[in-house]
């Protein structure tokens, strides 16, 4: 989606852009999708959307959150996400996506290409070599600009990264995720909860149906199949039972993907070649700024651009670097939060800091990323500082 949002943004800046997009077009193919079904929109995602004129519509088909309610041994908490009543909000990534295609498809000088990957980059000749995936046929094209959104397998990242450049951090667990329809809770909400050794978490699609993910250790495998693994989940699972009495099962029959995240040493070659996004910057998606970043980046690159292309991808690099790094760092720690991997001392400064925040009417770590414009390194740097002091 950092893809369309580029070039809608940037239209009026070039003569033509021509998108090319790996995956067929989803509006006449159904998408078989083993990262989130749901994603979180917040500020920094905001901004871009409405420079794009988008908001009205793109919010029309959200779903606002109010805060995460967590289910543990028959019990809820609710936890507001702001202190004031600030929402977040949760749209289908099917749904976001195809409201960019749409808006694409206004604008003649946009050419989307599906079906269409990029398989080897010649720049002395500015040549690409695209691979038609449904004909199995290649071709070349030329490029003045080859800007590389093409998320955490890019070929422009790896163009830009051989071998050490490119970073890859996986964590050793498995995310599966699957639609759950006709569910009684509270749909203002993300519910989460362990089940056994395994993360539960639910997104609302809408007030009765919601997208349901588990996240468990990948070693562990064996053990969730086990048959007393099973009848663990079903005595321990917060749902209804009778309702959804198949939701094991489902899941465990659902494509298993990855999380981890991407940090790219090089993002662009002088004035011909850039990444951004996933491409450049994949990070956990526990705090729900993985498309906020990506967009981000879209929102800084428009704003530098204006003061004159091609002489800003130095500076533009500079600054997305910083955030990406800081972002990434923030979401590492709260997949420890969220997963029960920080220790006694780890949850007691972090407790410690929540009640020094409120206390002084601050926003916390989570507040700042959500509701504000803050850039991400100031709010990192702010929250270690405090570290230092408690």
């Amino acid at each position: 989606m950092v893809g369309p949002a580029t070039a809608l943004l940037l239209k009026d800046n070039f003569e033509r852009i021509t998108i090319l997009e790996k995956r067929a077009n989803p509006t006449e193919v159904g998408e078989k999708l083993t990262k989130s079904l749901q994603i979180v929109i917040s500020a920094k995602g905001w901004q871009t959307i409405e420079a794009l004129g988008l908001r009205e519509k793109v919010e029309s088909n959200c779903m606002p959150l109010h805060g995460r309610t967590a289910h543990k041994k028959g019990n809820t908490q609710f936890e507001p996400y702001g202190a004031n009543g600030e929402t977040i909000f949760c749209i289908s990534r099917k749904r976001l996506h195809f409201i960019l295609l749409k808006e694409i498809h206004k604008y003649g000088q946009i050419d989307i290409q599906f079906e269409s990957e990029v398989t080897s980059i010649d720049e002395e000749q500015s040549i690409i070599h695209v691979l038609n995936t449904f004909e199995n046929t290649t071709r070349e094209m030329t490029y003045d600009l080859l800007l590389g959104a093409d998320g955490v397998v890019s070929s422009v990242a790896q163009h830009l990264n051989p071998e050490e450049g490119r970073k890859h951090h996986l964590e050793d667990v498995t995310y599966r995720e699957i639609t759950v329809k006709d569910v009684e809770l509270d749909f203002r909400t993300f519910h989460y909860g362990q089940v056994g050794s395994a993360m539960i978490g639910a997104f609302p699609i809408n007030e009765r149906d919601y997208s349901l993910f588990m996240v468990h250790d990948r070693p562990l495998y064996q053990e969730l199949c086990a048959q007393a693994y099973q009848e663990q989940f079903t005595k321990e699972f917060w749902f209804d039972h009778e309702l959804n009495r198949n939701i094991y099962e489902r899941l465990m029959e659902a494509q298993d993907g990855f999380l981890g995240s991407v940090q790219c040493e090089n993002w662009h070659r002088k004035n011909h070649m850039l990444i951004i996004g996933d491409a450049a910057h994949a990070i956990l998606p526990f705090m729900g700024q993985g498309l906020n970043t990506g967009l981000g980046d879209v929102h800084d690159l428009y704003e530098l651009m204006q003061d004159g292309y091609p002489d800003c991808f130095e500076k533009f690099v500079a600054q997305r670097k910083k955030e990406a790094n800081a972002i990434r760092e923030i979401s590492s720690y709260q997949f420890r939060y969220l997963t029960h991997r920080l220790n006694e001392e780890e949850l007691d400064l972090l407790h410690s800091k929540s009640d020094y925040y409120k206390q002084n009417g601050l926003p916390t770590v989570y507040e700042a990323c959500a509701f504000t414009l803050e850039p991400f390194a100031e709010i990192l740097k702010k929250d270690r500082d405090l570290e230092n002091r408690l």
